[in-house]
């Protein structure tokens, strides 16, 4: 069997109810339904519709638009993520033990046996769902990668919580927030947070490893960016001046390669990353305590 039947097998086995959390819901091919409270669930296009009852679509897919190419290159990206080909290489071994989720996924799929979730239908997504309510039986998953999800939530340790349902005994957490990163909503933005914020937040998750992944010259590129734009007043003035100082950042970020390794770069780094596990006991609960 490919990855990719492996990964639809997975869909299948994996989803619950959102709203009463029944597991295992009777799925054919256009439409799924909780056993327990009769829920109906249906498809968007490829993937998956299981939103909590009285969700709305985030209405970010306008923003895969044709015509998106060109404007990326008036303002290549900003960040240099230098934990990149770590992550893919977790994702790898982590495949060959059980699903992975990739929670936020955007556009992108980090592997074949990954299973997309986001809040609205982006090319490869599998479910469409909620972080705050993730449509998935308790322990399914060996892996979940979540990158740039926290800030975007109005509630991260309900997030944190649902994390540590749905990850297996001994599972693992990848997460990454930024730091010192300009406002951007997709479709809100929340908060930011520090080294110890991070550490607090995934408080009952055995720390693995906890850094910087966006270092220093990214924020500072990013920042830069943002100033030149507010400094000129005229729409196409603008636009002219992020796309040069946009350009000299997407260079400066290369200096990142040795400044995030350095022991101090956390304090004014453009991303932090968590990696945790969950504890390797059948009734292990991950919540965050309350402060």
């Amino acid at each position: 069997m490919s990855e990719i039947d492996e990964r639809a097998g997975d869909i299948v086995r994996l989803l619950a109810c959102p709203a009463c959390g029944g597991p295992h819901l009777i799925v054919d091919a256009s439409s799924a339904r909780c056993p327990l409270c009769s829920r109906e669930y249906r498809r968007r296009g490829s993937a998956w519709n299981v939103s909590p009852p009285g969700a709305a679509l985030a209405g970010l897919e306008s923003k895969m638009a044709p015509g998106r190419n060109w404007r990326r290159l008036l303002r290549p990206g900003l960040s240099l993520n230098v934990n990149r080909a770590r992550l893919l290489d977790m994702v790898r071994v982590a495949s060959a033990e059980g699903a992975v989720l990739d929670l936020g996924s955007g556009e992108r799929r980090l592997g074949d046996r990954v299973v997309n979730l986001e809040l609205d239908l982006f090319p490869n997504v599998d479910v469409i769902g909620s972080a705050l309510a993730l449509p998935f039986i308790d322990g399914g998953f060996a892996l979940v990668v979540c990158q740039a999800v926290m800030e975007h939530v109005s509630d991260p340790r309900c997030v944190v919580d649902e994390i540590g349902r749905v990850l297996q005994a001994g599972g693992r957490v990848y997460a990454e927030i930024p730091f010192m990163q300009g406002y951007h909503a997709d479709p809100h933005d929340y908060q930011r947070f520090t080294i110890s914020g991070i550490r607090t937040l995934f408080a009952n998750f055995e720390e693995v490893e906890c850094g910087v992944c966006v270092g220093p010259a990214s924020a500072f590129g990013w920042m830069l960016t943002e100033l030149a734009g507010l400094i000129v007043p005229t729409r196409v003035g603008k636009i002219g001046v992020r796309f040069a100082v946009g350009w000299f950042a997407a260079l400066l970020k290369q200096c990142d390669r040795w400044l995030a390794r350095r022991p101090d770069a956390h304090r004014i780094a453009g991303g932090l990353y968590f990696l945790g596990r969950k504890a390797p006991t059948s009734d292990a609960v991950a919540s965050t305590p309350a402060a």
